[in-house]
């Protein structure tokens, strides 16, 4: 097992302790009253548990924002890539229609020669 699927697993159980927890709490509320000198405190707690379920649930179902954030970033330096690929391509064909042209001045010139030396021999 890779260390990601270990930060997944560990994801996943903590993210599933959370929402069990505030599942719990609410049943809990449901059947205890809360002294009116604890209520405030105890509303901001609940709060903050609230406000951790969404992101729990996000890990809970798989989706996990540091992951698309790496994967955003890998995509992005496999552009650069890319583009420095298609650079380097576009450079290796330059270099060859050159080559090619090149040759065939060469060649027509060699054979400009060989036809006017046969020329003059006559």
């Amino acid at each position: 097992m890779t260390s990601r699927e270990r930060k997944e697993i560990r994801g996943y159980i903590g993210s599933g302790v959370v929402f069990l927890f505030v599942i719990l709490l609410l049943v809990f509320l449901s059947w205890q009253e809360i002294p009116k000198s604890n209520n405030d405190s105890f509303k901001l707690i609940i709060g903050a548990l609230i406000a951790t379920i969404g992101a729990a649930v996000y890990v809970f179902i798989g989706k996990d924002p540091n992951h698309v954030e790496e994967l955003q970033r890998k995509n992005d330096s496999l552009e650069t890539k890319v583009d420095a690929l298609v650079a380097e391509k576009d450079r290796l064909e330059n270099l060859i229609i050159k080559m090619q042209e090149d040759l065939i001045d060469r060649i027509l010139l060699v054979s400009a020669i060989n036809h006017d030396t046969k020329k003059e021999k006559k």
